[in-house]
């Protein structure tokens, strides 16, 4: 082959490679040319987590994928940025669809997609619950049961679908049960009583095997002293509690050792209204009407509302949380 030959041949590869490359590299980072537009866009994306396996998913009508007993997930990739329609479906059970804008250089995420049964099957737990309870680790369900005397307390677990006698109540029937809650390691349950006009708060262990407890067995939280309320567990240790304490006609959060029974001298939060545990983190909120975010130590602050609530006196104030969202209740 002559040498000018070759040297042409070169330079076609070349010029080849450097049209050819930037090309390549542009389509793998997701740039399209929109032929309607005319221009140059950058595609989206969409991931789903889906349950039962084996379903269908459709993007404005059109097959996609189907998702199998190995994933139950799916990816769809290369998506001009637009409104589509998604549809999931599988043979027995309601569809589930949304209609979700694509932006460009963007996956959205659909995590924990659980389709419906048309014709669900439904299994008795218990009968004559007059209330239930579910863990932390949604693995156990306390039932609260009329007895003959008092109520009594049985748990469910769900994992062996096993029910046990876990508390015998009190043998008084004056003894009301007021509310329920379990520990963030679901070992341990806490929970209020009153009887006539005196208010009491007890802790009670978890033991596996279920064993049945009396009323011996009851850790008394009379060591918090009087006009105590809100008591919850420390999600980072289970040992400590967090409760609200009236101190000169305020609300304080203090945090008490449950084995050497020693209260914080300081307290976490003052002039508080009312607070919720969400995340590792305090959200609170102040007499003063703002609502506040705190580490579980109460140091760091940060403030989310820039104009106070009105706060009455008189009404009590309940915060939930459902990241992103906040919600007050009066």
């Amino acid at each position: 082959m002559f040498k000018k030959t070759r040297t042409t041949l070169f330079l076609i590869c070349l010029f080849l490679f450097l049209l050819i490359a930037p090309l390549v590299i542009l389509y793998s980072q997701g740039y399209r040319i929109d032929i309607n537009s005319k221009k140059i866009i950058r595609t989206g994306g969409i991931y789903l987590d889906i349950r039962p396996e084996g379903a269908e998913i459709f993007l404005d009508g059109k097959f996609q994928k189907k998702t199998s007993f190995i994933s139950n997930s799916a990816y769809i990739n290369d998506l001009k940025p637009k409104e589509y329609k998604i549809e999931v479906k599988k043979e027995g059970f309601h569809p589930w669809q949304k209609n979700l804008e694509i932006k460009e250089n963007l996956v959205i995420n659909f995590n924990d997609i659980f389709l419906i049964p048309e014709n669900p099957k439904y299994t008795t737990l218990a009968q004559k619950t007059e209330d239930f309870f579910f863990s932390p680790d949604g693995r156990k369900i306390i039932l609260k049961e009329n007895g003959e005397k008092s109520w009594n307390l049985k748990i469910i677990e769900l994992d062996i679908n096993l029910k046990s006698n876990l508390f015998s109540g009190f043998e008084s029937p004056e003894i009301e049960l007021l509310d329920l809650k379990f520990s963030p390691d679901s070992e341990k349950i806490l929970f209020s009583t009153k009887e006539k006009e005196k208010q009491r708060i007890w802790i009670l262990e978890i033991e596996s095997p279920i064993q049945e407890k009396k009323s011996s067995d009851l850790i008394s939280l009379d060591f918090l002293g009087e006009k105590v309320n809100d008591i919850s567990f420390n999600p980072d240790d289970p040992q400590e509690l967090f409760f609200v304490k009236e101190l000169s006609k305020e609300n304080n959060l203090f945090e008490a050792n449950l084995p050497s029974k020693k209260i914080s001298s300081k307290p976490v939060l003052i002039n508080l209204a009312t607070y919720e545990i969400s995340e590792g983190n305090l959200f609170w909120l102040s007499k003063n009407g703002f609502i506040l975010k705190t580490d579980l130590t109460g140091e760091t602050e940060e403030r989310l509302n820039l104009k106070p609530l009105s706060i009455k006196e008189e009404k009590k104030y309940q915060i939930y949380i459902k990241n992103p969202l906040i919600f007050l209740k009066d």
